[in-house]
């Protein structure tokens, strides 16, 4: 696992994990697993991140903004 770090375009620092199979070399398939409304990347981290890593698949977990390790908030839902 990487922490891997980006920034939004309205400047937001967005943080992600990814994960690959130790065995893998070379190209692999790629999956973005995206978590729940109230939830993170950690909830997801033996269910779908590492099992998918396990299968071969280079794997991209991003918590988003104002969400996990993520900065931000959420914006307010428009009437």
């Amino acid at each position: 696992m990487k922490r891997l770090s980006l920034v939004s375009s309205d400047g937001v620092r967005i943080n992600a994990r990814t994960y690959r199979s130790v065995v893998s070399k070379g190209k692999m398939p790629a999956v973005v697993v995206c978590h729940g409304f109230a939830a993170s990347h950690q909830e997801l981290q033996n269910m779908y991140n590492v099992e998918f890593a396990r299968r071969g698949f280079y794997v991209v977990a991003i918590d988003f903004r104002g969400h996990g390790d993520s900065d931000g908030s959420i914006p307010a839902f428009p009437k």
